[in-house]
């Protein structure tokens, strides 16, 4: 009963860890289309001349943004990859446990 009891934990946590790498990806996928609509509002301001030379709506201050959005986009799904490590080696973690206490059962009792 036991050892069942820990391979249902381990499921739901390694399937946990696949929704963290997922929510990741979609974080990064979003976050990087708003990139490119900065980029492409960043080009329009360079192009038109829209606000002043250094402003906030300046093409290269829209560029900036749009590379710092990458960036963190980069390292959140870094981070989330982490986490997703973490779960897995843990959920593999209570499989040694587990085969640890039922040896030390067995040994008692035999």
């Amino acid at each position: 009963m036991a050892a069942a009891l820990v391979a249902f934990e381990r499921v739901a946590v390694v399937a946990e860890a696949a929704r963290v790498r997922e929510a990741g990806v979609r974080a990064a996928d979003q976050a990087g289309s708003l990139a490119a609509a900065l980029e492409q509002a960043a080009a329009a301001a360079g192009g038109t001349g829209a606000g002043p030379p250094g402003g906030v709506l300046s093409g290269a201050a829209l560029a900036e943004c749009a590379a710092l959005l990458v960036r963190r986009a980069r390292d959140g799904v870094r981070e989330t990859e982490q986490l997703a490590g973490r779960m897995e080696s843990a959920a593999e973690l209570l499989v040694g446990v587990d085969e640890e206490v039922a040896r030390g059962v067995a040994g008692a009792g035999g």
